[in-house]
């Protein structure tokens, strides 16, 4: 698998995970107030799939793209690849980093939402085998397992928002950088 496959995988894990959109989308309206709360409408049971689609791209993004955090208080995931580096164990693999930004308005602080998205994210790729289902030939491929290499808080990013970094490493296969004849 290649980085783009990684990017896409990622994309599809994201953008298909209620827990996680509904970390990133309810406000909480007082202490305590739980975004998981089953009493709060599915954010993915949408029949208006432009609606659907709208609210998932507001809260992920392949991008580190913030420009736009200043209209409305929300919670963010960007996810993008980071470096790569020849493997260390395999001179045949590589190290890919892939970054996940979690990014999220103040108004969420009372909550600790934040910390919430990250524990989240931490639990739910470290150590996780990603591969493309979308394409049945690389059903039984994969690309390995993810394994968590850190994290750290962002500095500033717009006014009244705050951050945490978080760092996986992937393993791609070395030799997509050559070319065959």
């Amino acid at each position: 698998m290649e980085t783009r496959d990684l990017a896409i995988v990622i994309g599809q894990a994201l953008t298909g995970d209620e827990e996680l959109l509904r970390i990133l989308h309810y406000v909480p309206e007082f202490d305590g107030d739980d975004p998981l709360d089953e009493s709060k409408p599915s954010l993915l049971d949408n029949d208006d799939i432009d609606e659907k689609w709208a609210l998932i791209n507001t809260h992920i993004k392949n991008t580190p793209k913030t420009d736009d955090l200043t209209v409305n208080p929300i919670g963010r995931v960007l996810f993008f690849m980071g470096r790569r580096s020849n493997g260390v164990n395999n001179p045949d693999f590589d190290d890919q980093d892939v970054v996940f930004d979690v990014i999220m308005h103040e108004d969420y602080a009372i909550n600790y939402q934040l910390e919430m998205a990250v524990d989240y994210l931490i639990k739910a790729f470290n150590d996780r085998q990603l591969g493309r289902f979308d394409r049945p030939s690389d059903q039984k491929v994969g690309i390995g397992r993810l394994k968590f290499d850190g994290s750290e808080p962002i500095g500033s990013i717009s006014p009244g928002y705050i951050g945490h970094r978080i760092v996986f490493v992937a393993t791609l296969r070395g030799r997509a950088r050559v070319r065959s004849r």
